[in-house]
């Protein structure tokens, strides 16, 4: 291991600090610590300046919360460097490992005693005649109203089959490590992770027979707005990607490369549901 990103909560003076210490650590061991343009924490500090400096990473180490982490996630778009979180925010489902045993996680990252998780990442078209983008996401992606008071008319296709036409305030398209995010919150069910499938589920539909539905991921899931006077807005793992209408059409499948994870051999998603979201506690 030789060159390693550091990503930090920007706005949160520990995890400055922390941000400094670890690159020093990480000198000690002869490994070159890198930081975003701009972000670096002291002035001596590397920056990668261009995205082809991506491409010499060894690993990635996030230090806050689930936001910090999908800002990773952002940055790498598919390439395959093994990502370390280290939880600096509240519930930390992906930053799982504590600040306290940080440099003990590290050094068996270095060792490679780590193992490497594959999560599905999501390969997201965005089409219109002023737009055609592509993306990546690993939690989800969201179509909302925005501040309008009128619902959207959603239409929904697999493979070009029309599968529904659903009044609601919008719909979240989830991997399954998204499943246990906002998907959760609106009623979508859990997916364990290694299962092949991305569930939609409508955000207070207009009807009582609109439930969640989950699809195979290796083919195309087609989303489009109905009606030429609604519009909604796109955002793709948290982030605001565009202001849509019925000229967009938002595909989502399957990416062909897959999210790493760095994670102890011990890990369990199963405990990790009990401890962070209390999963099957009574009140």
């Amino acid at each position: 291991m030789k060159n390693a990103l550091i990503i930090y909560r920007e706005n949160t003076p520990k995890a400055k600090s922390l941000a400094k210490d670890v690159a020093k650590w990480l000198s000690s061991k002869k490994i070159t610590a890198h930081f975003q343009a701009g972000r670096a924490p002291e002035k001596n500090l590397n920056e990668l300046k261009k995205d082809k400096e991506l491409n010499g990473l060894d690993l990635i180490i996030v230090l806050g919360g689930d936001g910090t982490y999908l800002e990773a996630v952002r940055v790498l778009g598919d390439r395959q460097v093994p990502v370390l979180g280290v939880n600096m925010g509240s519930l930390g489902f992906l930053t799982e490992n504590r600040v306290d045993e940080i440099y003990e996680v590290l050094q068996a990252a270095i060792n490679g005693k780590m193992q490497k998780d594959p999560l599905t990442l999501l390969r997201v078209q965005v089409k219109s005649k002023k737009q055609n983008e592509t993306f990546v996401a690993l939690n989800d992606i969201v179509i909302e109203r925005g501040q309008s008071t009128h619902l959207l008319n959603v239409g929904m296709y697999f493979d070009k089959e029309l599968v529904a036409e659903t009044k609601a305030d919008g719909f979240i398209i989830s991997s399954p490590t998204g499943s246990t995010a906002y998907n959760l919150a609106a009623g979508g069910p859990v997916l364990v992770p290694g299962v092949h499938a991305i569930v939609a589920t409508p955000i207070c539909a207009h009807s009582l027979t609109s439930r969640p539905i989950i699809f195979p991921d290796n083919r195309n899931l087609c989303i489009r707005i109905l009606g030429k006077d609604r519009t909604g807005i796109l955002t793709i793992d948290g982030r605001r990607s565009a202001d849509i209408d019925e000229s967009y059409e938002i595909h989502i499948s399957r990416h062909e490369v897959a999210h790493l994870v760095l994670r102890r051999k011990s890990h369990s998603f199963f405990t990790l549901l009990r401890e962070k979201l209390k999963f099957g506690e009574r009140d």
